[in-house]
């Protein structure tokens, strides 16, 4: 599997290549100052193999996230909100940064009014 390579543009010296099991070497065809900022944001972010066999944000994928935090989504509900639970693998001495407080977090997505949000 290491030095599988996907080569992209025109002249086909962009490039992506697995050279380990966890380093990915990118070869751009032009300099690009924001490249690592580009590399940050969520859409550039790994995801687990399980999730290619979904369409991107579809409810199928939903269904099926995965998590590694210590909150796992366990019902989902378009545009109307979300409800997470503690996730019963994670295990704090292996993420000392994050905490597993609350039993759970209920997120409302509706739209309220600045009265409701005041209170």
């Amino acid at each position: 599997m290491w030095g599988k390579e996907i080569r992209f543009g025109r002249d086909g010296r962009g490039g992506v290549r697995a050279v380990g099991p966890t380093t990915l070497q990118i070869t751009l065809r032009r300099p690009a100052s924001d490249f690592l900022r580009l590399l940050s944001l969520q859409f550039a972010a790994a995801a687990p193999v399980e999730y290619d066999q979904y369409l991107p944000d579809s409810p199928q994928l939903r269904e099926h996230l995965i998590s590694n935090g210590p909150y796992r989504v366990t019902t989902t509900m378009p545009g109307v909100g979300h409800v997470l639970r503690r996730n019963p693998v994670w295990r704090h001495e292996t993420d000392p940064i994050r905490a597993q407080y609350l039993d759970g977090i209920e997120i409302d997505l509706r739209r309220t009014s600045p009265e409701a949000v005041q209170e």
